[in-house]
């Protein structure tokens, strides 16, 4: 036996075992939060907890994709959905799927009119409070908007409380505004409709703080 031709082909055999044992295939995972009620219109966090992936394809069962390590998506509508990661590296490639339930957003749409009920009011402020004081005292809101050419604003994915409302609309020699608050937790996974029609405050009774009218409760149809 020729010792000089059989050593090194011994050597070679064991680096190829020893570099295919370490060039694993990867081991794919992930995770993904919100985990508690995630809603449409939220943005979902994942995180990728793969072991020895080099690249990444995420598909996230609505059509849309991502290469991205830890992506951030928003589902537009509830439902569910197969959630797809797949892991590359030299040795081949490894997918991983879970299912996410995405659940109805939880909102409050407004419909702004004057005082007259049948205005729509267009460029109204509409501030959202978590406590009577602050929006008492015309403190920073939580949520404020604007609403558009139709007089309206949707606030979406919020905590399922009670809240406070502030609208305000400066007009010619006054305001319209009122205060209103929903008088129990608005529904979760649910958006709610709700018509306003503003008191007009004239600018010789508006106080320092434009107005001051009586706390309203909101009264809604179940």
């Amino acid at each position: 036996m020729n010792l000089h031709k059989t050593v090194p082909l011994l050597l070679s055999i064991s680096f190829v075992l020893i570099a295919s044992s370490c060039n694993k295939v990867p081991e794919t995972d992930f995770t993904y939060t919100p985990t508690e009620n995630p809603e449409a219109g939220m943005a979902i966090e994942f995180q990728n907890t793969t072991v020895d992936g080099n690249s990444y394809s995420w598909t996230f069962g609505d059509g849309a994709f991502s290469s991205v390590e830890n992506p951030i998506h928003i589902y537009d509508a509830a439902g569910n959905y197969d959630v797809n990661l797949t892991a590359i590296n030299d040795a081949g490639e490894q997918a991983k799927i879970k299912s996410i339930t995405i659940n109805e957003a939880t909102g409050m749409g407004f419909f702004i009119y004057d005082s007259t009920g049948l205005n729509l009011l267009v460029g109204a402020d509409v501030l959202l409070y978590d406590n009577e004081s602050d929006l008492t005292n015309f403190e920073e809101p939580l949520l404020s908007g604007i609403t558009d050419a139709d007089g309206k604003i949707f606030f979406m994915n919020l905590d399922p409380i009670i809240y406070y409302i502030l609208v305000a609309k400066e007009g010619n020699g006054g305001l319209w505004g009122l205060l209103v608050w929903t008088g129990e937790p608005i529904p979760q996974n649910e958006t709610i409709e709700i018509h306003l029609a503003c008191d007009w405050y004239a600018d010789e009774a508006k106080s320092s703080h434009h107005f001051s009218p009586t706390l309203q409760l909101i009264k809604r149809s179940n």
